[in-house]
């Protein structure tokens, strides 16, 4: 007797043949390294934007070429929030950390004349 294919699928014939998505897979140990990279990165670019919100405080020159001022916090809370959710994994974290970094580099370039 010859058994009847129950795939509703006609390309995959095997639903049973194993395919690697190690790869691919975020709990794979390459891509917790690459993770947590990022997080130090998010963590890092927080702790210099602090530092140099700080310093304007004390120097003018600063305050006016960057234009940093104490609204500049939440540029820094945005990092901060943002990094945490990529460490938890989020993928909507590390979007949004992807896209807010490309405009505040964007907004620098322009707001310096470059």
């Amino acid at each position: 007797m010859e058994t009847q294919n129950l795939n509703p699928n006609p390309i995959l014939e095997d639903q049973n043949a194993s395919v690697d998505n190690s790869e691919h897979d975020y709990k794979n140990p390459k891509w917790e390294d690459y993770i947590r990279y990022a997080f130090y990165a998010g963590m890092f670019s927080a702790a210099i934007t602090t530092i140099y919100i700080i310093a304007s405080f004390g120097f003018e020159e600063l305050k006016t070429k960057f234009g940093i001022d104490v609204w500049s916090f939440i540029d820094v809370a945005i990092m901060l929030g943002l990094s945490f959710g990529l460490n938890k994994k989020s993928w909507v974290s590390g979007l949004f950390l992807s896209i807010y970094f490309i405009l505040s580099k964007i907004i620098l370039f322009e707001s310096l004349g470059v």
